[in-house]
């Protein structure tokens, strides 16, 4: 009986260990187009906030889905932040659009 609860917690440590393994956060370079044009997406439309930082980002060919820390851009409540998922689409000339917004 012991033999059976002892596999069952290495099974359940294995998957575990899983699935905290994943991609690498975004590199800088990478994040940099997408965070240019969130910014300019935010202040075409008032709404006062700005990329605290590029939680994740996937890219499949003329698409990408980013999910962004976002804060206040005043900086006075610098300590609060949400979490805002952005769809992108490449236009015609290779710049990356913000295409939907959805903040949770």
């Amino acid at each position: 009986m012991m033999r059976k609860w002892v596999g069952v917690v290495v099974a359940v440590a294995f998957c575990a260990l899983l699935a905290g393994c994943g991609k690498d956060a975004p590199t800088a370079a990478e994040t940099a187009p997408f965070e240019a044009t969130i910014g300019a997406y935010l202040k075409a439309h008032s709404m006062g906030m700005a990329v605290a930082e590029v939680k994740s980002l996937e890219i499949e060919g003329d698409t990408a889905t980013a999910v962004c820390a976002m804060q206040e851009a005043g900086g006075l409540y610098a300590n609060l932040s949400v979490k805002w998922t952005f769809t992108f689409s490449k236009n015609e000339s290779g710049v990356w659009q913000v295409e939907t917004l959805d903040k949770p």
